[in-house]
């Protein structure tokens, strides 16, 4: 996300999660993601997005850009427990 004070929030039709098993996690995952791309490609041009792709990162994601950096925003955090 880039760092400004503007958020623009786009609705779209709800995501049918009732309509795969728990056995089918992945597939519903897979399908949620292509759902988001979908709608995210119909809408980019209108919210001045046009140029841009939809990237999805994980928890491995490190961010190493200069903000990033400099904020401390690039590390991954630790966690550690106590049991």
């Amino acid at each position: 996300m880039p760092l400004t004070g503007r958020c623009t929030t786009v609705w779209f039709p709800p995501f049918r999660s009732s309509e795969f098993k728990i056995e089918q996690l992945d597939e519903c995952h897979a399908a949620y993601l292509k759902h988001l791309k979908k709608y995210f490609d119909i809408h980019k041009a209108e919210y001045m997005q046009g140029g841009c792709e939809l990237e999805f990162v994980g928890k491995d994601y490190v961010d190493n850009d200069a903000v990033a950096r400099f904020l401390g925003l690039n590390t991954r955090p630790c966690l550690k427990s106590k049991l």
